[in-house]
């Protein structure tokens, strides 16, 4: 994880307000006063504001990937902790999910596991609802469609975890799905690629987006796109942190699969 070492330093600097930066403020703030270099005062506070005081630049030194890579970090864990909220109360059975996520699917370090948790835990106590969170989310990555496609994946991912989808989950995560621009039938489609889908052949068309009748060229072009949009140092590149290759290496297996099986039945070459 190494925007961390980045953030407790102090090398870089941007303010962002809003859920994200209040829960990144209440979590690295106190980590951050220690070294000395955060401008963090009371009004900041008030204001839920995260600030880092540019500091000095540095040889080699990434301040726009290690932002990003932040604040990613920081979105998903709020809004699971958000959708662990669904009923109104903390979802135990929910809860469990999460830390098998961060135990079993990021194989998180034991600081890095400690600080999901305590993302989590103060996403937990904000009055902020879960569509703020996905909003200033698509505010931030709405630009780079793999990463936003890569949390609806780990929403619908860490939610059937126990093989099932609840109502009130797949409530939320439709609602983040609209707010990031997707229709009822795209997001129809990307639960099926979590094993709702009628045929392995169905979900093939599914991942890659078309529909059955789609033409050989429409399945060459979408398989080329969707191989480098998700390929997972592209993703890697455009702000994902490391922690959640998974997802992407995921993702483009699938693709290459359902690409393998419909070159198959449809005899592409």
């Amino acid at each position: 994880m190494s925007w961390i070492g980045t953030v407790i330093g102090g090398f870089f600097g941007f303010a962002l307000g809003g859920p994200i930066g209040m829960v990144a403020g209440l979590v690295f703030g106190h980590m951050i006063d220690k070294s000395g270099n955060i401008s963090q005062d009371d009004s900041n506070r008030s204001n839920q504001r995260f600030y880092y005081s540019p500091q000095r630049s540095r040889p080699g030194f990434e301040t726009r990937r290690n932002q990003q890579e932040m604040v990613y970090f920081v979105s998903v864990f709020s809004m699971l902790a958000k959708l662990c909220m669904v009923d109104g109360s903390l979802n135990e059975k929910s809860k469990e999910k999460v830390d098998s996520f961060i135990r079993d699917n990021l194989k998180l370090d034991e600081e890095s596991s400690k600080l999901a948790h305590k993302i989590f835990e103060e996403a937990l106590k904000t009055s902020y609802s879960f569509e703020s969170f996905a909003q200033q989310f698509y505010q931030y990555f709405g630009r780079n469609r793999a990463l936003v496609q890569t949390m609806i994946g780990i929403l619908f991912g860490v939610s059937v975890a126990d093989g099932s989808l609840s109502s009130n989950e797949e409530r939320l995560i439709y609602s983040a799905g609209g707010i990031f621009g997707y229709s009822r039938a795209t997001l129809d489609n990307f639960k099926k690629q979590y094993g709702f889908a009628d045929s392995d052949l169905t979900q093939a068309y599914t991942i890659l987006g078309l529909k059955e009748n789609a033409s050989e060229a429409e399945i060459k072009k979408a398989y080329h796109k969707l191989s480098i949009e998700f390929h997972p140092d592209m993703v890697v590149a455009k702000g994902l942190p490391e922690e959640f290759t998974k997802y992407a290496t995921q993702k483009f297996q699938a693709i290459n699969e359902a690409y393998g099986k419909i070159k198959k039945v449809r005899n592409i070459k």
